[in-house]
């Protein structure tokens, strides 16, 4: 069973952006989407994903410019992926001949939590860092599947 997800151009439009901070804070708002995790504090911010599935595996691209892959905590239960970290603000300048004009890169704790499809292997996952995107890969293994059991009588 693959994942649904939404296709985008290779060039985000500003109706993209503002599509995906409209769904933010709809989220933010409604709590998630009824997990226990959407029932945790939410983080200051979110790193954009990028999700894929071949037939062998899953893959998470995670941007995460300016941050050290050692500060970054990614586990993997049966169901379920999850990044967190921090993204530390930089020590202001005493310079007084430099004048910031703008700050848009934002700061803080974040989290992000996605659910897995049943059958991925997390004993065997990899997370490499390769200029500011961690790439997770999470192999699939075989789904159980349903078996009716008969009962026997004595």
């Amino acid at each position: 069973m693959g994942l649904l997800t939404r296709h985008r151009s290779s060039f985000p439009t500003s109706i993209d952006r503002m599509r995906d901070e409209f769904d933010r804070a709809l989220q933010n708002f409604w709590g998630g989407n009824g997990d226990f995790e959407s029932m945790l504090p939410a983080s200051e911010w979110q790193p954009s994903v990028d999700i894929s599935e071949t037939d062998q595996a899953l893959q998470v691209k995670v941007d995460l410019p300016g941050i050290k892959p050692e500060d970054v905590e990614i586990s993997v239960s049966e169901d379920r992926l999850t990044i967190k970290g921090e993204r530390k603000e930089e020590a202001e300048t005493d310079d007084k001949e430099t004048k910031v004009h703008r700050i848009e890169r934002r700061y803080g704790s974040f989290y992000r939590s996605i659910a897995l499809p049943p059958g991925t292997k997390a004993e065997d996952v990899v997370a490499e860092a390769d200029n500011g995107v961690i790439t997770i890969h999470l192999p699939k293994g075989e789904v159980s599947k349903a078996k009716r059991v008969a009962v026997k009588a004595k």
